[in-house]
């Protein structure tokens, strides 16, 4: 009670003479989960609270780049009466009565944001005030009706804007959320396919190997032939001539068979690299297909 008398008393010390663009008993709001941002034409000098006691439940910031005053509601399990605040800002002054919200919804109700910083908008609402003061207690009546209707009116306006911009938000969460899953979709297909290659070339140098080891085995065995057939022969049933001949031929023959063997187990040990590596590359796909199977499974 005490706090709304001198309230009352700045009110009417107030309104005895109102300067041009000079605000009293201008209405704000805040609520426990958003702060009321009030923006000013021009740098903001003081701001302060008529009572101490309204420090008890808010607290003001003030936002030098934009020339903003915050007014955050603190307090818990508490409803706060109305209470006043005095502005200075530029070469004006302003009153302002803040008031608790208790069903103010975030998620529903437009932002608390309170735009004076139009200077012409600003004139019109003090000579909106100047005019509700000279008024009769009838006119002043209709007044307040007209502005309770217009300010209803934009309240409608705000919420439909809002349920709008809330459903085009969760149109465009959905679009998204559809093309993550046909992303999904596709990169599982090309996973597949790439798996599905990197077995198949697997198998293919599997193949290759055994068909190398397989020509390794046989040249070996031409080898040993060779030298068989050499040992067998009597140098003593040779004469020289064709001793040296048939040596000379084996000997071909065997440096042929050797490069042979030489060039195949080359030929081996290349496939044995190509198919290591083939391997390699089938675990690293696996493994990014583990991966986006567990970033699906968790929604990373």
């Amino acid at each position: 009670m005490k706090n709304l008398s001198i309230i009352l008393l700045l009110v009417l010390l107030g309104s005895v003479r109102t300067p041009a663009q000079n605000l009293m008993k201008y209405p704000v709001n805040v609520a426990q989960s958003a702060p009321a941002f009030v923006k000013f034409k021009d740098r903001i000098k003081t701001a302060e609270f008529s009572t101490p006691t309204a420090y008890d439940n808010y607290q003001i910031r003030v936002r030098n780049d934009d020339n903003t005053l915050i007014i955050q509601y603190t307090a818990t399990g508490n409803t706060p009466g109305d209470e006043g605040l005095n502005i200075t800002e530029g070469n004006r002054s302003h009153f302002l009565i803040v008031s608790y919200l208790n069903d103010y919804d975030i998620n529903k109700h437009p932002q608390l944001y309170y735009a004076l910083d139009d200077l012409k908008n600003l004139k019109s609402m003090v000579t909106e005030q100047a005019k509700m003061a000279q008024a009769s207690d009838s006119e002043r009546v209709a007044m307040e009706q007209k502005k309770q209707k217009e300010a209803a009116a934009q309240r409608e306006r705000e919420l439909a804007a809002a349920k709008q911009e809330q459903q085009q938000k969760e149109a465009q969460r959905k679009k998204k959320l559809e093309a993550e899953r046909l992303a999904q979709i596709k990169l599982a297909e090309k996973e597949k396919v790439a798996l599905a290659k990197a077995e198949q070339d697997r198998l293919a140098l599997e193949k290759e190997q055994q068909k190398l080891a397989q020509e390794h085995q046989e040249a070996i065995k031409r080898e040993k032939a060779i030298e068989a057939e050499k040992e067998s022969i009597s140098q003593a049933q040779m004469d020289e001539a064709k001793r040296q001949q048939q040596e000379l031929a084996r000997q071909k023959e065997l440096e042929k068979a050797h490069a042979e063997r030489l060039a195949k187990e080359k030929r081996e040990e290349e496939a044995k690299a190509r198919l290591l590596a083939a391997q390699q590359e089938k675990e690293k796909l696996e493994a990014q297909k583990r991966a986006n199977e567990e970033e699906k499974k968790y929604g990373v």
